[in-house]
């Protein structure tokens, strides 16, 4: 691949002059796809994006010409476990999500620090070199904070959070509170690069007190939140019936509670009696709605339906109603998941698992792997979109070789392009 993204501090050190790109397509997502367009670029930090015949009279500068290819945003891979890189390949194929979870568990429970880490390198490396700016990453070890922290990514960083039983909530919030602290030591907070939040697994492992006192957390500073819903038949059968896979799984790791009793509704209309759904949050997978779910997800004021295909697929778990979340107005994002159920980190080949599954707009998923993303994960306002004042974090992508670009900016964004056909266009690009 090109040039790496810079780091995010690089314009407290490196003031290059305006550099203004130019290439057969611009997609600032905030608006629509812009032929023959360009992007300003002053040190880290966009300045105007239009087409080229009206931009450049009005720089001396220097011209950068991308060619026959599309800029637009770094991509933001919404929901991603890195801590368990090292689980690639050794997930046996052909599980059902009970037996799936139950060994993903087991072997995530003996990685030790020094098997996880080399992974974990490997996969922020692979999420550079396939365009990827931002991550949402879900951690119940904090294992990936201090290479997340090196590495020029931004990164939500959820810290997990899981106890079935009411009566270990307290420790168990505890302790996720303290790795959220290691983790903002290794990493400015707040408006820096990474910023960390807390989440609950799944309603299926936390209970109604946890999600209380996490809600409460969060609440204190607006961290938004993520959490697993709706991911299979067996979650939707564990709170209709308190029987299944889950159930069994329970049974199998002790986490079974004594006069614990099935609500008889699905996982989302649980939720929506705690008033889970005010706060702000990412609900991912959500393969199992029914029409009054996705009436509840829409009246939610903050949640983006995080959307994960290729995980669904090598579950079994189903496929969540795109087209109706987006009919009703529901923000869209895009994850990977981990490389324990899927096949790679790219979110390019998310995005053409996406374009496979759903009926959606190509506009609309470009928009979920990028703005859709970065608003769900609190880097609306810096990240996402091309656009006056936001960061300069831009990739450029190239059609195959010997084939033309032609009038479809979307045609080369959708058959999952790989890192040779992927060039970072940030504000230290001529040195790279």
């Amino acid at each position: 691949m090109g040039v790496k993204p810079v780091r995010w501090d690089a314009e407290a050190t490196v003031a290059p002059a305006p550099v203004l790109h130019r290439a057969r397509f611009v997609l600032p997502i905030t608006a629509p796809p812009v032929a023959a367009g360009a992007v300003l670029v002053a040190g880290d930090t966009i300045r105007a994006v239009g087409r080229y015949r009206d931009l450049a009279p009005h720089h001396a500068g220097v011209v950068a010409d991308h060619g026959d290819a599309v800029l637009l945003p770094a991509l933001v891979n919404a929901h991603t476990h890195l801590e368990l890189s090292a689980l690639a390949g050794q997930i046996p194929e052909g599980l059902d999500f009970g037996e799936w979870l139950g060994e993903t568990a087991t072997q995530a429970a003996a990685l030790t620090d020094a098997a996880a880490a080399p992974a974990i390198d490997a996969a922020i490396a692979a999420l550079v070199d396939t365009g990827t700016g931002l991550i949402g990453e879900v951690t119940g070890t904090g294992r990936a904070v201090a290479a997340l922290a090196r590495s020029p990514l931004a990164a939500r960083v959820f810290h997990e959070v899981l106890a079935f039983d009411p009566r270990a909530a307290e420790p168990a919030l505890a302790a996720a509170r303290e790795r959220l602290a290691a983790g903002e030591a290794l990493s400015p907070s707040g408006a820096g690069r990474l910023r960390h939040s807390l989440a609950p697994h799944a309603p299926y492992t936390v209970s109604m007190r946890l999600l209380r006192l996490i809600r409460g957390v969060n609440g204190q500073d607006a961290r938004p939140t993520t959490i697993h819903l709706a991911e299979s038949p067996a979650e939707s059968e564990f709170f209709a019936t308190g029987a299944g896979p889950l159930a069994e799984l329970k049974r199998r790791f002790g986490t079974t509670v004594s006069g614990w009793e099935a609500p008889g509704e699905s996982p989302v209309v649980y939720l929506a009696r705690l008033g889970w759904f005010e706060a702000p949050q990412l609900a991912v997978h959500l393969t199992q709605l029914s029409t009054r779910d996705v009436e509840i997800l829409r009246r939610a004021p903050a949640v983006t339906a995080c959307l994960c295909p290729r995980s669904n697929r090598a579950l079994g778990a189903g496929r969540a109603p795109a087209s109706a979340l987006a009919a009703a107005g529901i923000p869209l994002a895009l994850g990977t998941d981990s490389l324990a159920s899927a096949a790679s980190l790219s979110l390019f080949d998310e995005v053409a698992a996406a374009a496979a599954d759903y009926n959606l707009e190509p506009g609309d998923l470009i928009a979920a792997a990028t703005r859709g993303g970065a608003r769900a994960l609190g880097f609306g306002a810096e990240l996402g979109a091309l656009a006056p004042g936001y960061r300069a974090r831009m990739i450029m992508v190239a059609a195959p070789p010997g084939v033309a670009l032609g009038d479809d900016p979307y045609s080369v964004l959708l058959d999952g392009p790989g890192p040779a056909r992927i060039r970072w266009v940030s504000p230290d690009w001529l040195s790279g």
